[in-house]
């Protein structure tokens, strides 16, 4: 396997170098993709705190279907109710 080095590149312009210098920008990108999930507070994260919701209303659905379904499942005694 080879790999191809370009040599001859040309350098950019002060127009180009000054548009990534945004070093706070880094600063933020890099402190937010280190720091741990469990650390970061669910509602300053907005995309964490919808997966999370849409977790808990899932499972509260299927609570709630699998509980209904073994309502019907069971066999009404008559002699319990008198």
């Amino acid at each position: 396997m080879s790999y191809k080095f370009n040599i001859n590149n040309t350098t950019p312009s002060a127009g180009q170098i000054d548009r990534h210098k945004d070093f706070k920008k880094l600063r933020a990108n890099y402190e937010e993709a280190v720091k741990p999930l469990y650390k970061k507070k669910l509602y300053k994260d907005m995309r964490t705190f919808l997966v999370v919701l849409i977790i808990l209303l899932l499972t509260y659905v299927l609570v709630e279907v699998f509980e209904n379904e073994d309502k019907k499942d069971m066999p009404v005694n008559k002699e319990q109710n008198k």
